[in-house]
């Protein structure tokens, strides 16, 4: 659901605070799915260490916080109708978008 430049954005993040680590993963290497091993090994090849799953969490809630949109286009359209539903069973219709 995490748009794949976002993503990469975020690992670069944390990549420029690793003393040494001055490679920056391309979004074009990230797959759909299993992005954290594609990210292990991109970086077991490049030589650098593998942020940890929690720091570019971290990451990626900065870009939040600065009003970046960070879901995949193409899951957009999911995510508002599991929300609009999940309004509705909770009767919150006063914060249905």
């Amino acid at each position: 659901m995490l748009d794949a430049n976002a993503y990469a954005e975020a690992l670069n993040a944390a990549l420029a605070a690793v003393p040494g680590a001055d490679e920056q993963l391309p979004a074009s290497v990230l797959p759909a799915k299993g992005r954290p091993r594609a990210v292990e090994e991109w970086c077991t090849a490049h030589g650098v260490p593998t942020p940890s799953k929690t720091v570019v969490a971290y990451r990626v809630l900065e870009l939040i916080a600065d009003g970046r949109s960070v879901v995949a286009a193409n899951r957009r359209l999911v995510l508002n109708r599991a929300y609009e539903r999940l309004a509705n069973a909770l009767n919150l219709d006063d914060l249905l978008m």
